[in-house]
Parts: structure tokens; C-alpha cells; sequence
């Protein structure tokens, strides 16, 4: 009542077998729950470890068996293409291999520069060679090509005899060569 007095008393019949029943059907859920949660954080822990370390380790070795596997020695860009943004040692990792990729490229396109550079050098050395060794009016041998013959042919019988070798070398000297080439032009003469 209002003054605090206890007017009746209120039971529930409730039968043991009930209350069991809802607590195993409670604890059932309950489990099945925290088991649903566990397989849950698995599936998300797999996959970040997936995202942030086992994919990018992939992507990197791919692209180094790439890289070795490429026959075209001018420009590599395995490393540039890849896309990984980890900001950690991994990420760290693709950073340097891509540095690492384009100061090859630039070495290896200063090499091919070289070499096209030696090659003109060494072809424009050549023909100087060969205007040195004729002359200029007739294109006919000079004196320079005739020593340096006969120091090959000096150097190649020595090679074939083990020792020195002699030789015999006949010059010739046409009389009125000039004429025949006044006249009949320097093929003829």
C-alpha cells in the first residue's frame, strides 16, 4: 500500500525444465554467435595480411621474373608499373627497386649512346685511314700503304714459318706512264 505495508504476495509457477531449456537455447546462440564473430575477424585478418604483405611480395617478385625473363636489354619498367603504396618496409622495398630499375635504364641508355659513339668514331677512322693510304689525284696507293703491306707480309710469313722468311718483292717501272694516262685516262694507264 502507500505506507509501505506488504498487501499480497504474486508467484509464478515456473517449471526448471523451462528455465534450463532457455538457457541452453541462450547459451546456443550465444556461441554460435562468438563463433560467427571469430570466423568474421578471420576473414578480415586474412585478408589485410592478403592486402598489405602477400600481395604486394607477389607483385614484386613478378616483376622481377619479368625483368629477368625480358629480352629487350634497351628500357625495363616492370618496377615503375607497379602500384604499391604500403609505407612500410615492403612499400619501402618497391621504392627502391624502382629507383633501382630507372638508374639501369639510364645506364644502359648512356652504354647504347657510347657504343653508337665509338661505332661513328672508329668508321670515321677508318676512311681517314684510307685517305691516308692512297693518293689523292690517282687513288692509287701511296708510299704509306706500300710500308705498312710490307710490314704484314713481313708479320704473316713469320707467323707461317715459326721464324723469319725471306721474300722477293719485284717493282716495276713503266716508261711514259704519263703518256698512256694523258692519253688513254688513268684506268688504262
Amino acid at each position: 500500500d502507500s505506507s509501505g505495508e506488504v498487501v499480497g504476495y504474486t508467484m509464478v509457477d515456473v517449471s526448471m525444465d523451462d528455465i534450463a531449456g532457455w538457457q541452453k537455447k541462450l547459451t546456443s546462440r550465444l556461441v554460435g554467435l562468438e563463433l560467427l564473430m571469430t570466423a568474421l575477424v578471420i576473414v578480415f585478418s586474412v585478408t589485410m595480411v592478403s592486402r598489405a604483405l602477400v600481395r604486394p611480395i607477389n607483385q614484386l617478385s613478378q616483376a622481377a621474373k619479368d625483368y629477368s625473363k625480358d629480352k629487350d636489354i634497351s628500357e625495363h619498367n616492370h618496377f615503375s608499373e607497379l602500384d604499391i603504396h604500403t609505407h612500410d618496409e615492403i612499400g619501402d622495398l618497391a621504392d627502391s627497386m624502382k629507383t633501382m630499375e630507372q638508374d639501369l635504364n639510364d645506364k644502359i641508355s648512356k652504354l647504347f649512346q657510347t657504343t653508337t659513339e665509338l661505332s661513328a668514331s672508329r668508321q670515321e677512322a677508318s676512311k681517314m685511314n684510307d685517305v691516308a693510304m692512297q693518293d689523292a689525284l690517282t687513288g692509287v696507293r701511296n708510299k704509306r700503304a706500300y710500308d705498312r703491306d710490307i710490314q704484314d707480309l713481313e708479320q704473316s710469313l713469320d707467323d707461317a714459318s715459326g721464324g723469319a722468311a725471306d721474300f722477293g718483292l719485284a717493282v716495276i717501272d713503266l716508261n711514259d706512264l704519263k703518256h698512256i694516262n694523258d692519253s688513254y685516262g688513268h684506268d688504262a694507264g
